[in-house]
């Protein structure tokens, strides 16, 4: 049985069907990698831009939490 020719093993887009004996085989170009599993192809290439811009946020937010705390302790301010 062909399984590429039947369309029965890799169906994702940019998914390359290679039938060996008794099997097949899925691989992906352009530099996407091939998950078996979810049967799709992913990139190998990964951004962690948002991440860092998260972490950023969080120190700053600190930064500016203990700025506030010093007012408030050096100067008394009420609420």
């Amino acid at each position: 049985v062909d399984e590429c020719e039947e369309k029965l093993a890799c169906q994702c887009p940019e998914c390359k069907c290679k039938d060996t004996w008794g099997s097949y085989e899925c691989s992906c170009g352009s530099g996407l990698l091939y998950m078996q599993e979810h049967d799709t192809c992913i990139s190998k290439d990964v951004r962690s831009e948002a991440s860092w811009g998260f972490v950023w946020m969080v120190i700053l937010g600190l930064a500016a939490t203990g700025v506030a705390g010093y007012a408030f302790y050096k100067y008394r301010i009420r609420v």
